[in-house]
């Protein structure tokens, strides 16, 4: 996948759930919620991670520009969520008592969409 299709989706993808999140924060903490009660979810939530964070590490060159370094960081975070999903699903339930932080979900949704901002804008130049 070119790797400015790649950081369109991307970009769009982090604005999008940002938004949303910083918008509606009773949805994310549901969502954590729910994740943690589920070893099916957790599953599935792995094994996407874990086939989108390869993918992306896979599609592009590490070290040749600002795109590649953050999209290979991307990928790599996925693909270590995904791991720890599915071999550690019970860290989920530690990771919803931090994000029940205020300031702290404040700041996980304000850098993806600053992220994703920067993503959109640079890839449609």
């Amino acid at each position: 996948m070119p790797l400015m299709l790649l950081s369109k989706i991307i970009g769009i993808y982090f604005i999008i759930s940002s938004m949303a999140f910083l918008l509606n924060p009773s949805f994310s903490k549901k969502i954590f919620r729910d994740l943690s009660k589920s070893y099916g979810l957790c599953s599935v939530y792995g094994s996407s991670g874990i086939v989108t964070g390869v993918s992306i590490i896979f599609s592009n060159n590490l070290c040749f520009s600002c795109f590649n370094i953050i999209l290979s960081a991307i990928g790599w975070g996925l693909l270590t969520i995904g791991l720890v999903l599915i071999f550690f699903p019970r860290s989920i339930s530690r990771l919803e008592k931090k994000y029940k932080n205020k300031r702290s979900y404040l700041w996980i949704n304000l850098i993806l969409l600053t992220t994703g901002i920067f993503l959109t804008i640079s890839s449609f130049l």
